[in-house]
Parts: C-alpha cells; sequence; structure tokens
C-alpha cells in the first residue's frame, strides 16, 4: 500500500493529480488510489488532501518540495 512518502517521492499527492492520473502513474486501478487515499486520510484523521498534506508535512512525513 503506498503511504504518504511514497505518494511524496512521487509528487503527485503534492502536485494534486486527479486519482485517475495518480493510478496511471502507478499503473494500478483509480478504485486501488481511492483506497489508499482513504487509508491515509484515516491514518492522519484529516478529510482532505490539503490536511493531509499540511498535518504530514508538520509531522515531519514529507520530504521537500522537489524544484
Amino acid at each position: 500500500m503506498p503511504t504518504v512518502l511514497l505518494i511524496d517521492d512521487h509528487a503527485m499527492f503534492r502536485e494534486g493529480l486527479r486519482n485517475a492520473d495518480i493510478a496511471q502513474r502507478l499503473s494500478t486501478t483509480e478504485r486501488t488510489v481511492k483506497a489508499h487515499i482513504s487509508a491515509i486520510f484515516a491514518g492522519l484523521e484529516v478529510n482532505s488532501r490539503t490536511q493531509a498534506v499540511i498535518v504530514a508535512r508538520r509531522a515531519g512525513l514529507l520530504g521537500r518540495r522537489p524544484r
């Protein structure tokens, strides 16, 4: 299961890509991406991608933004 770190490594979550685009890049289904994102939200106790990035960054779970 991709973690916040994996999604950050690919810069997809932070880039705001749609689930379909993330699925295509990871060669998986959109349903799988939705399940992973739901698990991330539950783990971070958030309800949106923006909240997830903020909480993960504050917790030191995300690396620096690529340049």
